[in-house]
């Protein structure tokens, strides 16, 4: 589990389609593309769509982006752990930039892959993580 959370707001009646929702048993997140009274649809990053019933979530109705994005394998302890034992100073600085604009982060859930990626530096290994961006 992330030490990052939702800001939300649980009351279901205020929710439209386009707001997203979390999935409270299996914390995942996703995108409310159709409502049913207290049923919605969500549609996840990995394009699988699934109903709940409104006890079943948790709302986020401020406006925020949910997407995926590349982090190192290195940042994976420290971001879902707090683990300060495999990282530099220099790289937990750099995680805890990339975390300011986060607002809840999932664990991967596929394999690594290779890449280089900018704002990480050199060519490193990759998971791609589920993320709720915070409102600007």
């Amino acid at each position: 589990m992330s030490r990052y959370t939702l800001k939300a707001n649980t009351d279901w009646q205020q929710v439209e389609v386009g707001d997203s929702a979390n999935v409270k048993d299996i914390n995942k997140t996703g995108l409310i593309v159709h409502t049913y009274g207290r049923k919605f649809h969500l549609q996840f990053v990995d394009g699988t769509m699934k109903t709940y019933d409104a006890d079943q979530l948790t709302f986020i109705t401020s406006p925020t982006l949910v997407d995926q994005v590349a982090v190192p394998v290195w940042a994976m302890d420290y971001i879902f752990n707090g683990g300060l034992d495999t990282i530099t100073d220099q790289e937990r600085e750099l995680a805890d930039k990339f975390l300011e604009d986060i607002e809840h982060i999932d664990p991967p859930s596929q394999d690594p892959y290779v890449d280089r990626i900018p704002f990480w530096g050199l060519m490193q290994n990759f998971y791609d993580c589920p993320v709720v961006f915070k409102a600007k």
